[in-house]
């Protein structure tokens, strides 16, 4: 709930301040905030860790980077966790709730007047 929020300070920041550079992972194609374990490269590339983890298992040293252009190796061990798209998606999660009780209100509202009308 609340507690579980609570330690995101930065959690109302707008999403175009994003600090990664693409909206789908290159290895799975699924959408950045559809990712169940987001990892960020130094470049700012996000991956699904199981995907990125997969293309990188019989080269421990270090791999061609998957997104086309990019020459700088792609290695596990400069990956970390994309903790800002975590956020994203808790924020994204959050109005989603949010609408879906405004949804919920004005039908609410509109089923008593509809009542009231009727009766």
């Amino acid at each position: 709930g609340d507690q579980e929020l609570g330690d995101d300070e930065d959690l109302e920041i707008e999403d175009s301040g994003r600090q990664w550079t693409n909206d789908k992972c290159p290895l799975s194609m699924k959408e950045v905030l559809d990712l169940q374990r987001p990892v960020k490269d130094p470049l700012g590339y996000v991956y699904e860790h199981s995907a990125v983890m997969e293309y990188l298992r019989h080269h421990p040293h270090g791999h061609k980077h998957p997104v086309a252009g990019v020459t700088q190796l792609l290695r596990a061990c400069d990956l970390v966790p994309a903790t800002e798209v975590e956020r994203a998606k808790k924020r994204r999660r959050l109005q989603q709730n949010l609408m879906g009780s405004a949804a919920n209100n004005n039908n609410n509202n509109q089923q008593q007047e509809e009542e009231i009308i009727d009766v």
